[in-house]
């Protein structure tokens, strides 16, 4: 298991021996030692928790979703062909609970435009993979999935994403949180052999001999999603997920008062 690996604790805490090992759910004494761990690793919010305070920073993270403020404020980038880069000029992005600016974020505009367009035009019609070209790029979207969803449900990393919700779309923290745990089941439910999965198409066979008909499930190639503000994860990143998996080359614009909690995410 992810997390300290609570089934292996349960089974070393009975005295059956190995070959009659059950799965923790099945008694009482293995669902309640579930539940305890549930309920004091914080793995299921409800209504009416409070924010935590003293929250971890994941490793990869640039910025502490508690604590930037106008005193440390976060600066944030843009990923253009694989690399992060800046721009000439920031817009500044106030805090909505005290008006003070907390966020810079590249205020990108005329020319520098164009390496974003020249990103999205390197992708063909027939988009990075498709069922007939590189079909092993499903495959590798299945375990990017399956890794990105079980960092996402770490419950260190859920605090933080629901932190750094809060900090620019105020919300309680079971609304935020919810939001994180959401975006983690799509990606967890995407994991494996699903992404090649969703490619599936149809098969008709024809009223005659050498006859028949195919349809496949085909990408666009270069795509753009143009994301609202009050769900500053879910809804980019469900529609980010899918569009990659599909094999499009996406260009994400987050609306610019949240966009920080997907700079953090991707």
């Amino acid at each position: 298991s992810s997390h300290d690996s609570p089934t292996c604790q349960l089974w070393e805490g009975t005295k059956t021996k190995p070959h009659m090992l059950q799965h923790p759910l099945t008694s009482r004494v293995g669902r309640q030692a579930v539940l305890r761990i549930l309920g004091t690793r914080g793995f299921a919010a409800k209504h009416g928790d409070p924010f935590p305070t003293g929250i971890k920073q994941p490793v990869w993270a640039t910025v502490n979703s508690e604590t930037m403020s106008a005193a440390n404020p976060a600066q944030l980038s843009n990923l253009c062909a694989g690399k992060w880069e800046g721009a000439k000029e920031n817009l500044d992005i106030v805090d909505p609970m005290n008006g003070e600016v907390f966020i810079k974020m590249p205020n990108t505009k005329g020319t520098e435009v164009d390496r974003f367009v020249a990103s999205a035009a390197s992708c063909p019609k027939t988009g990075l993979h498709n069922p007939l070209k590189h079909p092993e790029r499903y495959v590798m979207y299945g375990e990017i999935f399956h890794q990105a969803g079980h960092e996402l449900s770490r419950p260190e990393v859920m605090d933080y994403f629901a932190w750094l919700i809060a900090r620019v779309m105020p919300k309680a923290y079971y609304q935020a949180w919810y939001e994180v745990k959401v975006t983690a089941d799509f990606l967890k439910n995407f994991g494996g052999d699903n992404c090649r999965f969703n490619a599936g198409g149809i098969h008709s066979s024809g009223d005659h001999a050498g006859q028949e008909t195919r349809g496949y499930r085909w990408p666009f190639g270069p795509v753009a999603i143009v994301a609202p503000f009050n769900f500053p994860l879910e809804i980019p990143g469900l529609q980010l997920g899918g569009a990659l998996m599909m094999g499009n080359k996406p260009t994400l614009k987050c609306a610019s008062t949240v966009s920080i909690v997907m700079e953090q995410f991707v």
